[in-house]
């Protein structure tokens, strides 16, 4: 799938439950790109560069640039199989910086 079509697939996604682009989170994005779509439709570099592409499209260049640091781990964890896709997913969104951390006080 080219591109634009991955972005188009991604913007209906997106706006299924009536929210724009601009109003997902960093990590909405990590979580769509590197656990929901792989679950459902395997790995998809094309997918998870048009989430990147979206996220610098809504003025947060950082977080694009954080989540194409990653992109090939993952979608090569999910080659090998789902265990170490979803592990890596969840490493390279630890490594990125974007969620909060897991602590009592933020419970």
């Amino acid at each position: 799938m080219s591109g634009d079509a991955a972005r188009r697939e991604i913007l209906d996604q997106l706006r299924l439950v009536g929210r724009e682009p601009a109003d997902y989170s960093g990590l909405e994005y990590q979580l769509l790109a590197w656990r929901t779509l792989p679950l459902e439709d395997g790995p998809r570099p094309d997918v998870t560069e048009a989430c990147a592409d979206l996220l610098e499209s809504t003025g947060r260049p950082r977080l694009a640039a954080a989540m194409r640091r990653h992109n090939a781990e993952v979608t090569a964890a999910w080659t090998r199989s789902e265990d170490e896709g979803l592990a890596a997913g969840v490493a390279a969104s630890d490594a990125t910086g974007i969620a909060p951390p897991d602590t009592p006080v933020l419970a």
